[in-house]
């Protein structure tokens, strides 16, 4: 009797975290591709573009979408939800053209949704038609990622110079790390100290990295002031920031 409680005890965390695992869908699994089909309109003399979508799991099947200044949202037929992404529609004016798609937000269902790609315009009747009606066609790849990398500073060192008029040298080391460990993460350090303004741009995978500023400190200038946007694959950005005293 009491070997067949244990057995079932671990029967059971099995199940537990099998419906875990299940509850994050995306999550912990690999981009997938998508594809959509976009039929549009801009109406005459409106500041928007409007229309309805088909796509490809995991998106939902079908819906309306609406676009102005840029960003586009997905409203799914379903009720599962919505999803937005930035667009050039000014790029729907001319058949042939092609330009970037970003998904950077969702609710609902795609929440969690972000993703990447390229769309195509085609123009069935023509360009120098009113209204102008088109269809676009986006390929690309999402996830169910919306967590930022994680990052620190891990370390300043602050070297003096030698002349009174001579140049500072301050070195910044900082950890990052994505939620998905094998993911690059990009960034952008800016320091400013004064009218001294730098900016250093690389990547980390899962480690640390070290920037640099050389300078020459003005008089009154007592602080130099770091921030670094890290950004993941998907767009999710962390900001860190150090003050540096000058001394």
């Amino acid at each position: 009797m009491k070997m067949f409680i244990k057995q079932t005890g671990i029967a059971m965390v099995g199940m537990v975290v099998l419906v875990a695992l299940g509850s994050a869908p995306g999550a912990l699994g690999a981009p997938m591709q998508v594809t959509l089909h976009l039929d549009g309109i801009h109406p005459p003399d409106a500041d928007r573009h409007e229309g309805t979508f088909t796509a490809s799991a995991p998106l939902c099947a079908s819906g309306s979408w609406l676009g102005r200044m840029g960003r586009r949202v997905f409203t799914c037929s379903d009720a599962s939800g919505t999803f937005t992404a930035g667009f050039a529609g000014e790029l729907e004016h001319r058949s042939g053209a092609s330009g970037p798609w970003t998904i950077v937000e969702g609710s609902g269902k795609y929440t969690a949704l972000r993703g990447t790609g390229t769309g195509t315009v085609d123009h069935s009747t023509g360009e120098n038609v009113s209204p102008i009606v088109f269809n676009d066609t986006w390929t690309g790849v999402v996830d169910f990622d919306a967590i930022g990398p994680s990052a620190a500073v891990t370390r300043v060192e602050v070297v003096r110079p030698h002349a009174r008029r001579g140049r500072w040298t301050v070195h910044v080391a900082f950890s990052a790390r994505d939620n998905v460990e094998e993911n690059a993460v990009t960034f952008t350090a800016s320091a400013t100290a004064g009218s001294y303004v730098a900016n250093k741009n690389g990547t980390v995978t899962a480690g640390t990295s070290v920037v640099s500023f050389v300078f020459r400190r003005a008089t009154k200038t007592h602080y130099l002031g770091v921030q670094i946007l890290l950004v993941d694959p998907w767009g999710n950005g962390t900001t860190i920031k150090r003050r540096v005293k000058l001394r």
